[in-house]
């Protein structure tokens, strides 16, 4: 068989196929021969030369994902500002961006799904946290974080897990009001532990957000307060 001349265009349809099946079908209910199906030609026997597994395939997503959306990088941008402001800037811009915005509503209902949410939770905590935790360093440095030395990979990881996971609408059957009251919460955690970066203009733009992700769900029909 002829050795193919582009794996990395190959891997990225694959990812593409995958990602769009877990979205429109639900992650349970994929298999592998249903993204081969989708891919135009390539055999199952290819698809499993880059990727032994549909879990494999759901990891390689998740740290796509990550690498795509490295807030480091995305804090470089403002050589300008402190590190808190950096941060702040980016989740501006995210909150602004159309493209991040569809991804996050897309995959919202996946999370209720256990497996996926386990690797969810293990990607945000390994990779996410990781780069958060770069961040930390340098704020505390300049002056704009005040995180207690001691504490930075554990302060990373509370931040992940705060805004990544505990705000996530659909993972209670809550009401939009329970959701935004615990904005109010993750901004007094922060605050507490030197990380001060929900200021006014921040938390109107996650509530905002929330009130998004709780009209797309209405759109669908759903009967429960989660999309």
């Amino acid at each position: 068989m002829a050795r193919n001349k582009y794996p990395e265009k190959t891997v990225e349809k694959i990812l593409e196929v995958s990602y769009r099946l877990f979205v429109t079908k639900g992650y349970e209910n994929v298999v592998i021969q249903d993204i081969v199906n989708e891919l135009g030609g390539l055999t199952k026997g290819a698809l499993y030369h880059h990727f032994k597994s549909k879990e494999e395939i759901l990891k390689a997503l998740f740290e796509k994902m990550c690498n795509e959306h490295n807030i480091v990088e995305r804090a470089a941008k403002y050589p300008e500002l402190n590190v808190a402001e950096k941060i702040k800037a980016v989740y501006m811009d995210s909150f602004y961006d159309e493209k991040i915005r569809e991804i996050d509503i897309d995959t919202l209902p996946l999370v209720l799904n256990p497996h996926f949410f386990a690797n969810f939770y293990k990607f945000s905590m390994k990779m996410c946290a990781k780069q958060f935790m770069i961040l930390i360093e340098e704020g505390i440095k300049d002056g704009s974080l005040s995180v207690d030395p001691l504490y930075i990979k554990e302060s990373a990881e509370l931040f992940t897990l705060l805004t990544k996971i505990w705000l996530l609408p659909n993972l209670l059957d809550e009401s939009l009001e329970e959701q935004q009251k615990k904005i109010d919460v993750v901004k007094m955690v922060l605050d507490a532990i030197g990380l001060p970066l929900f200021d006014e203009k921040t938390m109107y733009m996650v509530r905002h957000y929330m009130e998004l992700f709780y009209k797309a769900d209405e759109k669908r029909g759903n009967t429960v307060l989660y999309i």
